[in-house]
């Protein structure tokens, strides 16, 4: 069987104090995500969070090179707690990514591959 990949880009340019918020309709699961540093300084921290319910889906900080991040949630039994070891994909409305120490008016690009 074959299943069909999406892919959205969100594109970051920081500010004058490196920073960057942008947001991006998904909705759908992650399957992976590409941080692109492009031109970004190599202090650059990354937050990416659910933007309904604030779960943080990934956090990188002093990301120094261009990398591949397949996030996955944990998994809970009827009593909510964690199922060691047991993880399923991150299902999604809108993102948030935060980016800081990106240096001034630097570009990189977020990549998220949809399942």
């Amino acid at each position: 069987m074959f299943i069909k990949t999406r892919l959205r880009r969100l594109i970051v340019t920081t500010d004058a104090d490196g920073a960057f918020t942008g947001y991006l309709d998904l909705s759908g699961r992650i399957d992976k995500i590409f941080l692109d540093v492009g031109t970004l300084a190599t202090t650059v921290d990354f937050t990416i969070t659910d933007n309904e319910t604030g779960e943080t889906i990934l956090s990188k900080s002093n990301v120094t090179a261009d990398a591949v991040f397949y996030v996955r949630v944990l998994v809970q039994d009827t009593n909510g707690a964690n199922i060691a070891n047991t993880y399923d994909i991150s299902a999604v409305k809108t993102i948030k990514v935060v980016v800081a120490q990106g240096g001034n008016t630097k570009t990189g690009d977020v990549y998220f591959y949809m399942g």
